[in-house]
């Protein structure tokens, strides 16, 4: 997935068997995440997700875009709109639920 694909607000899908969910919470606002490399950090935007265990956690875009299979969802004011027929849905509701606990 490109970088420019990835938006607030949305539920994203692993590559492979596509069973880990992700909402992205926010880009940009983020304090820059974990480099452990002795390379350059990259010069790009965090983006801050929470998954569907309810665990928060940030990467730089290009490595959240390389992470993304596909979008499932976009949320539409309260509720959630599958774009991305094959989706377990149970995975879904307990983003959901984590997502409004916070």
């Amino acid at each position: 997935m490109k970088p420019s694909d990835i938006k607030v607000g949305s539920v994203y899908c692993n590559r492979g068997a596509g069973k880990t969910l992700r909402l992205v919470l926010s880009i940009g606002e983020v304090e820059p995440p974990y480099w452990l490399s002795d390379r350059p950090r990259p010069n790009e935007p965090g983006v801050q997700y929470r998954d569907s265990a309810g665990k928060e956690g940030t990467l730089y875009m290009s490595f959240f875009a390389q992470w993304c299979g596909k979008l499932v969802a976009i949320e539409q004011g309260n509720w959630w709109v599958l774009v991305t027929a094959g989706v377990d849905w149970t995975l879904l509701e307990k983003l959901n639920a984590n997502y409004h606990q916070a």
